[in-house]
């Protein structure tokens, strides 16, 4: 950090982003093939981006309701004890054979 910010320095950054920005202008007036293939690039991504912003601002709660459980954690319904891992092993399942003693 020797040098400190002054003029000079600001200077050069925009002469740089105006020669950047003068370049891109003229590359993007061309009528090559380059020129066209990267309008058509840059169209499709920015159509991608609108598309889905739209269709998360509709669908957006949807996603969030699927992903997301509702309720409580650790609580059953009423009238249901919650199914921790040693009370599911307690009963038995329709793969697992009833063992008496």
């Amino acid at each position: 950090m020797d040098e400190p910010w002054d003029c000079e320095f600001v200077s050069r950054l925009l002469d740089g982003l105006v020669s950047f920005l003068s370049e891109f202008a003229e590359d993007w007036l061309a009528n090559d093939m380059r020129a066209a293939v990267f309008k058509i690039l840059l169209a499709w991504v920015v159509l991608s981006l609108v598309a889905i912003h739209f269709a998360w601002k509709v669908y957006g709660h949807t996603v969030n309701d699927m992903y997301y459980r509702q309720g409580e954690p650790g609580r059953a319904g009423p009238g249901r004890r919650a199914q921790t891992r040693s009370s599911m092993e307690d009963e038995p399942g329709p793969c697992r054979p009833v063992l008496s003693n």
